[in-house]
């Protein structure tokens, strides 16, 4: 048994890159994160999960999008994180495959709410029309949500966004009546009803939109199919030991979970449908 791990473990060490695993990530998706913190993390996370084969990294945080497709499309990348719609807008995901990435120990994605306060006249998403919204500013699906929303139903995409740091932040806006309704995620609300029971008896679900709020963690396809099983599996595992806990705090998350390609696709759906509205709005006003 342990000649078939050791030997699994050099297969994987033989097709890594000779210059090390290249990990991106788009700077507006890890905007939680210092740069010094983000690269200490996935050091030291690429060294645990290899530490069998001595495995090394290189990572990269990137301001510029067009500059991380082209490394990507050049095959300088090995593993990219960044949100929904940025891999939708500015990459080519037929680069891409199946990777990891934060999740939870029940197994979900978080999703993105809509909010407003339980006494407010707001009803449905059209009445948001020409309203304030809080909001994460890097939350930019969201606004491509509202945008597409209200189109659909013959209205100007006219909404004014309080722009905030955390969704905490957005939510504690509403929950003071700062706002007309902000966006928060399950999760985030979930932990602050916890802390802030007057919360939840304050504020109500206007929309439920589905939407995935986490990132995704994808693996450029020239990574070998053994290698991508082997870094799956060793990341999967890291909250299971002590070590691989803590370094999992560093990263703020519970375990690691798969990151599909497939789940990008509602939002390529999202996105390709708001510029056709946004089309046919521009001609019909003109």
């Amino acid at each position: 048994m342990k000649s078939i791990i050791f030997i699994y473990f050099l297969l994987a060490y033989t097709l890594l890159p000779a210059q090390g695993f290249r990990l991106a990530y788009y700077s507006p998706s890890v905007s939680d994160f210092s740069k010094a913190d983000l690269i200490t993390a996935s050091n030291m996370y690429i060294k645990e999960v290899g530490t069998e084969i001595e495995f090394n990294s290189i990572s990269t945080i990137y301001n510029d999008p067009n500059k991380l497709a082209l490394d990507l499309k050049n095959g300088k990348i090995d593993y990219v994180v960044a949100s929904g719609l940025d891999f939708v807008k500015y990459f080519d995901t037929s680069l891409l495959v199946d990777g990891f990435i934060k999740g939870y120990f029940d197994g979900t994605h978080d999703r993105f709410l809509i909010l407003v306060t339980k006494n407010s006249p707001i009803k449905n998403i059209e009445d948001l029309y020409k309203k304030k919204i809080a909001i994460k500013k890097s939350d930019e699906i969201i606004k491509l949500y509202l945008e597409n929303q209200l189109l659909k139903q013959g209205k100007d995409y006219k909404v004014t966004y309080e722009n905030f740091t955390t969704r905490q932040r957005a939510l504690l806006k509403l929950f003071f009546g700062k706002v007309d309704a902000a966006v928060v995620t399950k999760k985030s609300l979930s932990l602050l009803g916890e802390l802030n029971p007057q919360i939840l008896n304050k504020v109500r679900i206007l929309k439920d939109t589905n939407i995935i709020a986490d990132n995704f963690g994808l693996l450029h396809k020239s990574v070998d199919e053994n290698m991508r099983h082997f870094l799956r599996k060793k990341t999967k595992e890291l909250h299971t030991h002590t070590r691989g806990r803590q370094l999992l705090t560093l990263y703020k998350t519970e375990v690691v979970a798969d990151s599909k390609v497939k789940d990008l696709q509602p939002i390529e759906v999202l996105y390709k449908e708001t510029q056709k509205l946004k089309l046919k709005n521009k001609e019909k006003n003109k």
